[in-house]
Formats: C-alpha cells, structure tokens, sequence
C-alpha cells in the first residue's frame, strides 16, 4: 500500500524516492525475457542461415530450376 501512495504522491522528487511498480515479480520477468530474447534470436538465426544458404547455393535449387521443367 505504501508504495502504491508513494507512486501517486511522488510530486517533490528531492525528498521522495520514487520507484516504478513492476507488472510481474522479478523472477517472471526474466523468464520472459529469456523466452521472448531465446525466440528472436532464434527467428533471426534461421532468417540469416537461409539467406545464406541462399545467396550460396543460388541457380541450384529447385525454386531457381523450377520454370525450366514446370509450365503453368
């Protein structure tokens, strides 16, 4: 409750030390983090091996080859 009154009636910051309330316990939050940070890395990882991949191997693949053997 104290810091609940302490968030709405931090008006004179000399005086009052004024501490942003936290939405999920500490432990929540960096375990999120870890998850949301492990899942872009992830995304991110694959995108730049598939370019990769890509840019090596290209004219070889069969998205390359395709209109050679396939008329629509």
């Amino acid at each position: 409750m104290a810091n609940v009154l302490r968030m709405y009636l931090c008006h004179d910051i000399a005086t009052v030390i004024c501490t942003p309330t936290r939405i999920l316990p500490p432990q929540l939050e960096l375990i999120a983090s870890i998850f949301v940070g492990a899942f872009a890395f992830e995304v991110a990882f694959e995108e730049g091996a598939n370019a990769l991949w890509d840019s090596w191997n290209k004219g070889r693949q069969w998205k390359d080859i395709r209109s050679k053997y396939i008329q629509e």
